[in-house]
């Protein structure tokens, strides 16, 4: 049995969306998981009218949209049918990102599959908006996939590692997913500043010694984590590099040919160590393969005492 038995793939007829369900079925494949496909409707304000002033038939309307997104998960479960995997489809209404995630949380699902882009219309599922907002707010690991993305049905993964929370709980979900589809990880971590200011300046700093003594304390804390993946018995290796961190990390990926790169996430605008406007969101909107993120949720700080 694998590590995931239900996933989760936001449909919209865009072509995110069908590479989406191309990489979500030979997930499903080699995972033994079943599929929800799910399409989420806009709902049409009672208020709207035409161009002209004239009042728009809101239920004609809404029918109209719910057909043409049934057309959207037939098309899908077709797709699993041919390929062998079980699947079933839903029709939602409402705010896209809150409609998938209450979906997987209510239905036991173990990943969520999105397209990065999409369009607006009838299924407002696939925009780069809602793929964020999924990462930010699931629960659960959000595989995000490119319209142009590779989807391989082998390959190893690659893993972007510090030592952070969410890193690490990146690499335990990446870990337990080799093992049960018995391929091997690659673990990367790209030396930046963020190492560096990690050490912090101190009496007497000298910048050439403190980043020879951020790298080696660095390179430390990544043997650690070797060693805790080494006990596992999956084949994998671990580096260290510098330059900037997406590129280096994809031209990894390249090289090894992996089926996706994973990351953590924390709870919150920012992506953690990964900041939403620096690597993660550069993997995820530039990576030529799919990029599985895992959230982990921050603690809500206690409130303050009044004096």
């Amino acid at each position: 049995m694998g590590t995931l038995k239900h996933v989760v793939v936001a449909v919209d007829g865009s072509a995110p969306s069908r590479r989406a369900t191309a990489f979500a079925l030979t997930l499903a494949a080699r995972e033994a998981a079943r599929i929800s496909f799910c399409t989420v409707v806009d709902p049409v304000p009672a208020y709207a009218h035409a161009a002209g002033g004239a009042p728009i038939d809101v239920g004609g309307m809404l029918a109209a949209l719910k057909e043409e997104a049934g057309g959207f998960c037939l098309e899908a479960t077709a797709r699993a049918a041919a390929h062998g995997v079980d699947a079933s489809s839903s029709i939602m209404e409402g705010s896209a990102p809150d409609a998938l995630r209450e979906f997987a949380e209510r239905n036991g699902a173990d990943a969520i599959v999105v397209g990065t882009h999409g369009r607006r219309g009838a299924a407002r599922v696939m925009l780069g908006s809602v793929a964020s907002a999924m990462v930010r707010s699931a629960h659960v690991p959000v595989f995000t996939v490119r319209a142009d993305a590779t989807v391989a049905a082998l390959g190893p993964i690659v893993v972007a590692v510090d030592v952070s929370k969410p890193s690490l709980a990146a690499l335990r979900t990446a870990l337990s997913l080799a093992r049960s589809e018995q391929c091997a990880l690659h673990l990367v971590h790209v030396f930046d500043d963020y190492d560096l200011d990690r050490i912090g300046e101190y009496p007497g700093y000298d910048p050439p010694i403190a980043r020879r003594r951020a790298m080696a304390q660095t390179s430390d804390q990544l043997v650690g984590i070797a060693d805790r993946v080494r006990v596992e018995n999956v084949p994998f290796t671990s580096q260290m590099c510098e330059g900037d961190p997406v590129a280096e990390t994809l031209a990894v990926a390249a090289r090894v040919h992996a089926r996706f790169v994973a990351v953590g996430t924390h709870g919150r605008n920012a992506l953690g160590r990964f900041v939403y406007g620096s690597v993660a969101e550069g993997l995820i909107r530039d990576a030529p393969l799919p990029v599985m993120t895992v959230r982990v949720q921050q603690p809500v700080p206690a409130p303050r005492s009044s004096p």
